[in-house]
């Protein structure tokens, strides 16, 4: 149980993540990523599916679907084919729903 404290390296893998902690980096899973109230990453994530219940300073990088929840907090650059903002989510950055360009973004490893 890593809640209150950060992670400083990069998470990958295949599955379902949840962060209830601070990332100061990258993280890259073939699946979903979840980040919960009280977490905070800075960086990049990559993943097929992201929802943000906390706050995300960087990047997100989506091949199908990512979620701004009711008190997330987005400040960065997001590429995703498909967003879904709730009331309350803030987003300060760029949008880029192109498949093209999300499916660049993904490729990169």
């Amino acid at each position: 149980d890593l809640d209150g404290q950060s992670i400083l390296e990069r998470p990958y893998g295949k599955g379902r993540v949840i962060f209830q902690c601070g990332l100061d980096g990258e993280v890259d899973i073939q699946g979903q990523v979840t980040v919960e109230p009280g977490a905070v990453i800075k960086g990049t994530i990559h993943s097929e599916d992201i929802r943000v219940r906390g706050r995300v300073e960087g990047n997100l990088e989506c091949l199908r679907m990512a979620t701004l929840e009711p008190g997330a907090r987005f400040e960065g650059e997001l590429i995703s084919p498909r967003l879904h903002m709730a009331p309350g989510a803030v987003l300060n950055g760029a949008v880029a729903m192109e498949k093209n360009r999300t499916a660049l973004a993904l490729k990169r490893n």
